[in-house]
């Protein structure tokens, strides 16, 4: 959709001052990044400009406060952001209908875009409407809700879409038109709108092209927690997928720039109708709150066999700020130094970077041997005296390594075998047994250990005998 003036500025604003000064991560108290007790609205206009921003810390302090007022909303927030964070990072393009979506409860929404002077379908436009037939012809249960307003001669870009969808075979049943919009920002609220509205909608797929669908994606997201919040409960849609036309071969492959993210943001402000609080934030002064610091929680576990996994049960690591504030990144974080291939100390080196800065800290771990583990199986559970010649194995298991200890085999508490395994063996040693008494007979096992595995006892196991 064509981006309105009010938008355009707002982005020459925001070029403007990344160009005359360095874009801060943070800011201290009174300023854009402080979520000190204020207007549930300021709030959120806080959240969205310093999302926009890149300020993680200052945004998620915003998103701490509206918690305090809502415990509900801030969870809303809380998982809105984390979806809009993972748009910015990247997002797979479907240039071709994909497979596996909902077959029922499910709406294609076709985002128009400008018709031509007399009010017929553009090119652009047209290539939209070609991906939509094909995904309403593979899925031939769902609803195609074609969303635009600005009319051309007389006519909404959603309702010629709509004539163009009914001339190619598609049932005016399964059409939805949303005719208010003239912006992407409209295609969101408006359709969103429109489908909560209606009921029965558990998911939907956006159709237009690949420069548009991050953006896009990111403004339905943030229509769905408006129709949340103004309804007061939560609404079980989610997005399936994309269907794009791919204008722009390298879409989605990296994180959005910088002017990119906040656009999108200022796009937000106005899903939320907060566009002049975020301007006032943006014109605002942004002094610069910097990463000082990391801390660790060590994991649980600092105690590892050979061959075993980096375990980050307990784990734990806290950004701090120097404006004082802190946040949980652990999700961000990068391990090095983990290995468990000898037995031996070792340390792991944590890095977390925001910006230009990075900090460093680090643990220490133990490797010794490996865990054993030792199984008896029988050929049979039983056998005949003097007759049956039964199979026994024992399986000594040490994760990756292979063990070499001497095995000890029992029956009825006595030696009955022995054998020393070698690597070859890959830790099975196989035996038989001819038996010259009756009655229920007891196998046990013994491993030795090595230098690389742990000794062990396994569980007994019982073989009967009869005549």
């Amino acid at each position: 959709m064509r981006q309105s003036v009010i938008a355009r500025r707002l982005i020459a604003v925001l070029l403007s001052a990344a160009l005359g000064g360095t874009i801060a991560l943070s800011a201290p108290v009174a300023s854009a990044s402080a979520a000190s007790d204020t207007d549930l609205a300021t709030l959120q206009a806080k959240v969205v400009y310093l999302q926009g921003k890149g300020d993680l810390s200052g945004r998620d302090a915003a998103i701490a406060a509206i918690s305090k007022q809502s415990a509900w909303q801030g969870k809303l927030w809380k998982g809105f952001v984390g979806d809009w964070t993972r748009v910015l990072a990247g997002m797979k393009m479907n240039t071709s209908v994909p497979s596996g979506l909902p077959s029922k409860n499910h709406a294609f929404v076709v985002l128009g875009s400008a018709l031509t002077s007399s009010g017929k379908v553009s090119a652009k436009l047209e290539r939209r409407l070609k991906l939509a037939l094909k995904a309403a012809q593979t899925y031939p249960h769902s609803t195609l809700l074609v969303s635009g307003g600005a009319p051309r001669n007389g006519k909404t870009e959603a309702a010629v879409m709509k004539a163009w969808l009914l001339d190619h075979g598609v049932d005016k049943d399964r059409i939805i038109t949303e005719t208010k919009s003239s912006s992407t920002v409209g295609n969101a609220r408006y359709s969103m709108e429109i489908l909560a509205d209606r009921g029965g909608f558990t998911s939907y797929t956006v159709v237009t092209d690949s420069s548009h669908i991050r953006r896009s994606s990111v403004l339905f997201l943030a229509a769905k927690l408006r129709v949340e919040e103004n309804r007061g409960k939560a609404w079980s849609m989610k997005p399936v997928a994309n269907l794009v036309f791919p204008d722009l071969a390298t879409a989605g492959q990296k994180p959005l720039s910088a002017s990119s993210a906040a656009y999108a943001a200022s796009n937000v402000a106005g899903v939320f109708g907060l566009t002049a609080k975020y301007k006032a934030l943006a014109a605002g002064p942004s002094p610069s709150v910097t990463l000082s610091s990391i801390r660790v929680t060590e994991p649980t576990d600092l105690s590892y066999g050979l061959g075993e996994k980096l375990n980050l049960a307990g784990f734990v690591v806290t950004a701090g700020y120097s404006d004082g504030s802190t946040r949980v990144v652990t999700d961000d974080v990068t391990l090095s130094g983990f290995s468990s291939a000898k037995i031996a100390t070792g340390t792991v080196t944590v890095t977390y970077s925001e910006g230009s800065r990075t900090k460093e800290v680090s643990f220490d771990y133990q490797v010794g041997k490996a865990a054993s583990s030792a199984k008896i199986t029988l050929g049979a559970a039983k056998a005949k005296l003097l007759k049956t010649k039964l199979s026994v194995q024992v399986k000594i298991a040490a994760g990756p390594v292979k063990p070499t200890g001497k095995i000890s085999l029992y029956l009825d508490g006595k030696l009955a075998r022995t054998v020393t395994l070698k690597k070859e063996a890959a830790g099975v040693a196989k035996f038989t047994f001819v038996f010259s008494k009756t009655g229920s007979r007891q196998f046990t096992v013994k491993y030795s250990g090595d230098a690389q595995t742990t000794a062990v006892s396994g569980k007994a196991v019982k073989v009967t005998v009869t005549k």
